[in-house]
């Protein structure tokens, strides 16, 4: 992993540099990453060649503002360009929603607002579940009795029979492995409020 975040300090240095083999190298390395997000959020509601222009957009807006990455806040490339992804891939849906049709291989496709938040709130929840099924059995006991239950701590330890140190450490380790399968899957942590 140290050699990867190297790596994309090397790169994100070229980039604001405006270095050209930069911008191939990133596009090179994360290409798969970005399809991967575009097509879980598009889907099927546009064709490739639209999604590849997403793709390419997500490229550009890194191009175009390579002077605004923070290497202290992104050592690592993947969620800032996740993040990217992610927003060019929803702005493009919100976009179609205010036509509300769409013509899709001959067939037409209804986009509404509705639509667009039911596909987003669909791969978060995904996301979460993945998430909570890493955990051990007692960590995801405590991690949805206070978030999803929203219970105290002292409530917690009285039903579980642990101690509200252990609760606290549990639920620690609990938002670590979130965080870090939320920054692997190109997502900010912090949108979570958790």
């Amino acid at each position: 992993m140290f050699h990867k975040q190297e790596d994309d300090l090397k790169l994100i240095h070229g980039l604001k540099e405006r270095d050209e083999n930069a911008l191939n190298r990133c596009i090179n390395r994360y290409h798969s990453y970005v399809s991967y997000i575009v097509g879980n959020i598009i889907g099927k509601s546009l064709p490739q060649e639209d999604k590849e222009e997403i793709i390419m957009d997500v490229f550009l807006a890194i191009w175009n503002h390579a002077d605004s990455i923070d290497p202290d806040m992104y050592p690592s490339l993947k969620p800032y360009i996740g993040a990217i992804a992610r927003n060019k891939s929803k702005n493009k849906l919100r976009s179609l929603s205010k036509y509300n049709t769409i013509l899709l291989d001959d067939e037409i496709l209804i986009v509404s607002n509705d639509f667009t938040e039911s596909i987003i709130k669909s791969e978060i929840k995904e996301i979460l579940l993945e998430a909570i099924n890493m955990l051990s059995k007692e960590e995801r006991v405590c991690f949805l009795k206070y978030y999803y239950y929203q219970k105290p701590i002292r409530i917690i330890a009285e039903e579980t029979n642990l101690k509200e140190s252990t609760i606290k450490s549990k639920l620690s380790r609990g938002r670590k492995k979130l965080k870090e399968l939320l920054d692997r899957k190109g997502y900010n942590y912090e949108d979570f409020n958790i």
